[in-house]
């Protein structure tokens, strides 16, 4: 698409993390430009709503602050650190075990997690819900939560959907869990708080169902286990309705993030073919206990209330899955070996693979947490520089830096009918900036996944002044609505690694 073609006439304003954007308003999230105006049409429907640096509400951070409050810094920091080191080794989240680890998970883990899904939530907003070309509005009406947090994606879906009329929140760990994410959600007594998924035979579905750090395990074909948890999920989401999975940005989140995706677009081709077949005879063994991960504690509850959905649209009979974000295709992730294969690697990241991250400040009860010997952390030797480039050595808080990055993978899906004829939204096939556009002399490169590859686009100066201002601005999760002038095959994992 050529950056002279006519601009849109009419576009609905975008929205970044609930707040209405105008064109008049200052935009830092817009990447230094002062004003919309000054971008193309088409770039700003493509932009990510992702702020250079994001914040915790105030209230939600005086409410989490409250929880330290009931143990000494020692103690709760030592907790804090060992979840920490345990998260760097590559062990799976865990579910929490008592009343101390549930307070250092949620001190300790709530600020990224929440920042996470909001980022990835608010893409999908943009895409389906707030979109001009979309005709057909994503305005869900039930949310499901699935996680070890104090129902964090009750309260990201609220702020984007403040019209959602049921709520459920499956908290697998410690009862003090449940309690904690009372006091946390405003009006928890409308939320449903539950230890377990429910039934294979409860007529009760979602429209939106958000599932975070419950995929990536370890042990025997761990791509089963996770088919097993994608595909009954899957079965509980109605027709039109989103399924959203948030995993660590690490090659091993990522992979668990594929391996949801790959089972989910296979259930597709043929119900009985896909990799699950023996999701029966997995999905009746219950865990019984609390550490166990989440791809092995799918259990059945027959007690849950039901929603008011229709039971009829429980049945996934002419329904399809197909890619909403970040993934602008439905073919094999180009970047996928398997969590097998990495699994057994020596080295994990040898091959490239997808992830996001987002710039955070830090609350007061963060900063307060993480100083000390237990979690601060070591300056790295001539990473700031002095007067006259002198190495400034110290510990703490890096260059006295009040913010800390977020990475994740993620990818949401859409259960659509078969024999829905829905249009293709405007910006559904454009390419997705994987990483940060480079600038250079007279151009920018990026690497963007496009129609199921990773190529490496240039796009010169030459090429036009609207494209050249816009990439320069440009940022990871954006999707780019322009041509470029050379492309490279470049970044995708060889053909004879990759997981078809």
């Amino acid at each position: 698409m050529n950056c002279t073609k006519s601009r849109l006439q009419s576009l609905r304003a975008p929205h970044v993390f609930g707040r209405l954007v105008t064109p008049n308003s200052s935009l830092k999230e817009l990447s230094g430009s002062k004003t919309i105006d000054k971008f193309d049409p088409l770039t700003v429907i493509g932009k990510a709503p992702k702020p250079r640096q994001a914040t915790l509400p105030h209230e939600l951070a005086t409410k989490i602050g409250e929880i330290s409050w009931q143990w000494t810094p020692q103690e709760l920091r030592q907790r804090v650190a060992a979840i920490y080191a345990s998260l760097k080794e590559g062990t799976p989240h865990k579910a929490t075990s008592d009343h101390l680890d549930v307070s250092a998970n949620i001190t300790g883990l709530f600020l990224q997690n929440y920042i996470s899904l909001k980022t990835c939530l608010a893409e999908v907003h943009k895409r389906l819900t707030t979109s001009s070309d979309k005709k057909i509005k994503f305005q869900p009406k039930s949310v499901l939560d699935v996680g070890f947090g104090p129902g964090t994606g009750i309260l990201v879906a609220r702020e984007l959907w403040p019209d959602i009329e049921y709520e459920k929140a499956v908290i697998y760990g410690d009862r003090e869990m449940k309690k904690e994410a009372k006091r946390i959600i405003d009006n928890s007594e409308k939320v449903v708080f539950v230890d377990e998924l429910p039934s294979d035979t409860s007529p009760q579905t979602f429209d939106l169902i958000i599932c975070q750090h419950q995929l990536y395990t370890k042990g025997e074909n761990p791509e089963n286990k996770i088919a097993i948890l994608s595909k009954k999920l899957g079965q509980l989401l109605n027709p039109g309705g989103v399924l959203l999975f948030a995993e660590r940005g690490d090659p091993l989140g990522f992979e668990s993030i594929a391996s949801a995706r790959r089972a989910l677009l296979l259930s597709n081709i043929n119900d009985s073919d896909s990799p699950v077949e023996s999701s029966n005879e997995q999905t009746n063994h219950q865990s019984k206990k609390n550490n166990e991960t989440p791809g092995d504690n799918v259990t059945v509850n027959t007690s849950i209330p039901l929603n008011n959905s229709d039971s009829s649209t429980n049945s996934n009979v002419n329904t399809v899955f197909k890619s909403v974000a970040p993934c602008n295709h439905d073919k094999p992730c180009p970047l996928s070996v398997g969590l097998s294969q990495r699994l057994s690697a020596k080295n994990p990241g040898k091959f490239n693979w997808c992830t996001f991250d987002q710039n955070i400040k830090r609350p007061k009860y963060t900063l307060e947490l993480k100083r000390g010997q237990y979690l601060s952390q070591k300056w790295v030797p001539g990473m700031q520089q002095g007067t006259g480039g002198s190495v400034i050595k110290g510990n703490g808080r890096t260059g006295s830096n009040n913010y800390e990055i977020a990475n994740f993978s993620w990818v949401s899906m859409q259960k659509e009918l078969q024999s829905s004829n829905q249009e293709a939204s405007l910006s559904s096939k454009w390419p997705r900036i994987m990483k940060d556009p480079m600038n250079r002399h007279n151009h920018a490169t990026m690497e963007v996944c496009t129609d199921g590859k990773i190529q490496h686009w240039t796009v010169p100066k030459s090429q036009g002044k609207q494209c050249y201002h816009d990439i320069r601005r440009a940022q990871a999760m954006d999707l780019w609505p322009f041509d470029a002038k050379t492309k490279q095959d470049r970044g995708g994992v060889p053909e004879k690694f990759r997981l078809q």
